[in-house]
């Protein structure tokens, strides 16, 4: 889990690589469990993503201990983005279904 700034630190370097290789204008969605549970990571991930031009969707929690641990950014493309929520009998999170 990403449960300290340096865990984000080194996971943001990780994403960011894979930042770099899409396209500044091309349309694109990263989502997935990304297990943050602290609401001030969550927001530095959030800003950190928003430079390059994605925003998070997902409003409500998708864990069962009420956290939003499952997340979708999207980017050139988040006014046409529908989501919801599907609980799944073999998880404590809930699926994330979205279209665009």
């Amino acid at each position: 889990p990403i449960n300290s700034k340096r865990h984000l630190n080194a996971f943001w370097k990780g994403l960011e690589k894979i930042l770099k290789l899409i396209p500044a204008k091309s349309k694109a969605i990263i989502c997935g469990d990304f297990n943050i549970t602290q609401i001030s990571l969550f927001n530095n991930l959030c800003l950190q993503m928003k430079l390059y031009g994605y925003t998070q969707v997902v409003s409500k929690a998708t864990h069962l201990q009420g956290n939003s641990l499952d997340l979708v950014f999207v980017k050139g493309t988040s006014k046409n983005v529908n989501w919801f929520l599907h609980p799944v009998y073999y998880s404590d999170h809930d699926a994330v279904c979205i279209s665009y």
